[in-house]
Formats: C-alpha cells, sequence, structure tokens
C-alpha cells in the first residue's frame, strides 16, 4: 500500500505512472530528493493537487537532547557539530564530515541544478558567503568580492537557499511589498556547514573567531527556522534595522502581534543590549513580547523585556 522513492527527481518520467496509480486509490507514495528546485517543479508539473511537502531540516536542538548527552554538549560543541544525523549517530568529525559534504555539493549538486562551468570560483563565492553570514547582503559588493557580476551573485545565493545551504532573512516593514525588495540577511541552516566554510576546525578556534556573534545569532535564528518547519509552516521571521542603526535581530509575526528578540553570545547581561528592543516596541503599536536570548544561564526581566537563556527557551517551546 505504500511505496518510497528516494531521489526521485532523477527519474522524472515515472511521475506520470505514480499520477495515474494515486488517481486510481491504489497506493500512496513518499517521494524524497535533495534539491528543491528540481523536485518541486517536475512533482508540481505532473502531481499538482495530490501532494503534501515536507521539508526536513538538519536536526534541531529540542531533536538532538532527546539523546541526554547532547544537553550536557557546550554551546560550541553544538555549533561546531550542526544538526547533520550522520554526525552524531557514527560520532564522526565534524570538520572532516563536512568537508566531504561541501565538496560533493560542489562536485554533484551544483552542476546537476545549474550549469556552472567554474567550480573553483563557485567554492570561493561559498566561502566569501560563509563571512557574511547574519549579515545584510549586498548582491553587488559580494560579486565584486568574487570576481563575477552581480546577477550571477544573486542566481548563485538563490541556488544555494534552493539546496538548503542557506535562507535569506526579509526585513521589516508595514508595507509589505518593501519587506520583499529592500536587502535581507543571509543565514546558514546549519553552523556546522557554515564552521567549516570559515575553516573553523575546532572548539578553540571557533570560541576565538571574531565571528563568533554572527556564527551563535545564526545558530538561534536557524532554531526558530527548524523549529517552524517542522510542523509544517513557513517562517514567519523578519528583522528590523533603520538609518539611524536601531535594530532588532529577529522578528515573529502572527498577524496581529510581533514578538521581538535580541540574540547575543554573551553570559553576562549589559542593559545597551536591549536598546533596539526598547525602541521598536515605543514605535510599534503590534509590538507584544521582548526578549533577549543569550548564553548565560540566568533567566529574569529586565524593563519589559525577557531574558532568557537560549536552551531553557528552545526547550520550553
Amino acid at each position: 500500500e505504500l511505496a518510497i522513492i528516494d531521489e526521485v527527481q532523477r527519474a522524472p518520467d515515472i511521475l506520470s505512472y505514480i499520477q495515474t496509480i494515486t488517481d486510481e486509490g491504489k497506493q500512496k507514495f513518499i517521494l524524497t530528493g535533495s534539491h528543491q528546485l528540481l523536485l518541486t517543479e517536475k512533482i508540481s508539473q505532473t502531481l499538482s493537487g495530490r501532494t503534501r511537502i515536507f521539508e526536513l531540516m538538519p536536526l534541531s536542538y529540542r531533536e538532538l537532547i532527546q539523546e541526554a548527552k547532547n544537553k550536557e554538549r557546550s554551546t560550541l560543541e553544538l555549533m561546531l557539530q550542526g544538526g547533520y544525523p550522520r554526525i552524531h549517530k557514527d560520532h564522526l568529525n565534524p570538520y572532516e564530515w563536512y568537508q566531504q559534504y561541501i565538496k560533493s555539493y560542489i562536485e554533484r549538486d551544483v552542476r546537476e541544478i545549474i550549469n556552472i562551468g567554474d567550480l573553483i570560483l563557485f567554492e570561493r563565492f561559498l566561502r566569501l558567503t560563509g563571512v557574511r553570514a547574519a549579515q545584510t547582503i549586498n548582491y553587488t559588493q559580494l560579486g565584486n568580492d568574487c570576481g563575477v557580476k552581480t546577477p550571477t551573485a544573486m542566481s548563485w545565493i538563490s541556488l544555494m537557499c534552493a539546496s538548503y545551504i542557506c535562507f535569506l532573512l526579509p526585513p521589516y516593514f508595514v508595507n509589505f511589498n518593501k519587506r520583499y525588495i529592500k536587502t535581507p540577511k543571509l543565514y546558514f541552516y546549519d553552523t556546522g556547514v557554515l564552521c567549516t566554510i570559515l575553516n573553523i576546525r575546532n572548539i578553540e578556534q571557533l570560541e576565538n573567531h571574531p565571528l563568533l556573534g554572527h556564527i551563535f545569532e545564526n545558530f538561534i535564528v536557524s532554531e526558530f527556522y527548524k523549529n517552524s518547519l517542522n510542523v509544517g509552516e513557513q517562517p514567519p521571521y523578519y528583522f528590523y534595522r533603520d538609518q539611524k542603526r536601531n535594530e532588532v535581530d529577529l522578528i515573529e509575526e502572527d498577524g496581529q502581534h510581533l514578538k521581538l528578540f535580541e540574540i547575543k553570545y554573551g553570559q553576562t547581561f549589559q542593559s545597551e543590549w536591549i536598546r533596539g528592543l526598547e525602541f521598536l516596541k515605543r514605535n510599534e503599536s503590534k509590538s507584544n513580547g521582548q526578549y533577549l536570548i543569550y548564553n548565560g544561564s540566568e533567566d529574569f526581566s529586565y524593563e519589559n523585556v525577557q531574558i532568557c537563556n537560549w536552551r531553557k527557551y528552545f526547550e520550553m517551546q
């Protein structure tokens, strides 16, 4: 009554047969594939209205702590190891595994999805995006740094998003049109991939890395994204930044209300961390809850802002 077909985008002709079988009500199928562009395009053409699509992310923190030992791992360990199941299942060296993963992604997946002739140039582009994690993305500057034109940079970022390497966080505006034409921020779905792209091999290098704060922010934002996708919802998240550099790292919109989040790696609370939250709360009537997610151990309230240890916050959600 059920068949599972993996990497179904490699055999697109089979979808016509599946359509006939499902229309007759004889059998159900689970179709899996690692390429969003190729898979969804072929399925939407043939099986439109007959499918439900699930986006499966690397393991979230809540999934990882189902094994008690992962609760004891430090924040740095969790960021370095990432969430790909095989690393945890087989106790593999994350840097070595991710190196092979990235190599196979570039050599096989990139060529399959889009015809990029110079794979060395694309690998350089990939590493330049790593430097820009958790930051607004300037396609022209990124293209100039890599030696490609702006449309190429935009196309390659789209490719990385379609193959679940990274995602773009749009800015928050009351005007919906502006949300999708203004500059987004770039994040990686998995910080293990990000650390490897940045050539971070061990905890000591990560702890002393100049981008540690950005990597931690990426880690937290990706947790929000994974938790949304794991329950079949599209992530309702944005960030805020204005010309006067008032900024909020993450905004969750549920229609009528906004939850505001600031993210800091530090372990000792500092009042200046919540200036952006206070500004947006004063100027946005839909604001309904302000949170500072940080690496400290204490949870408390300060000026109507909930100061939350990141582990406790996700364990309670």
